[in-house]
């Protein structure tokens, strides 16, 4: 239209960031939805996006990306209550249970939430 290309970009896969590839036609949004307008002939906006395709592919986000350093961790017999204040303390969803320093579990906040809920604060 008039020397113009609209584009909207969509992207269900977190792979996939749609605003980086708007942002190749002077556009820009979030990762799921973009748009642009671009100035310019069709076949050189279709140049620019197929070029720069690339960079618009995130890796996929690996574990330690969004782990805690150094993990925390507490004993089999430690209450539930010092477990949550450990949670509390590093900012934390859960802990590992470790003994004899090997992972035999893991507990989430939601979980000790409802041991104290119930009354099991002071239970291993």
């Amino acid at each position: 239209m008039d020397d113009r290309v609209f584009a909207v970009t969509r992207s269900r896969p977190r792979r996939l960031d749609a605003a980086a590839l708007a942002a190749v036609l002077g556009g820009g949004g979030h990762a799921q939805a973009a748009s642009a307008i671009y100035r310019g002939p069709l076949d050189e906006a279709r140049r620019l996006v197929v070029e720069q395709l690339g960079e618009a592919v995130r890796e996929p986000a690996h574990a330690r990306d969004v782990m805690s350093k150094p993990p925390r961790t507490i004993g089999p017999d430690e209450t539930v209550s010092r477990a949550m204040i450990a949670c509390q303390r590093f900012g934390q969803s859960g802990i590992l249970v470790t003994a004899a320093d090997e992972v035999v579990g893991a507990v989430s906040r939601e979980d000790l939430d409802k041991a104290i809920s119930h009354g099991s604060r002071t239970r291993p």
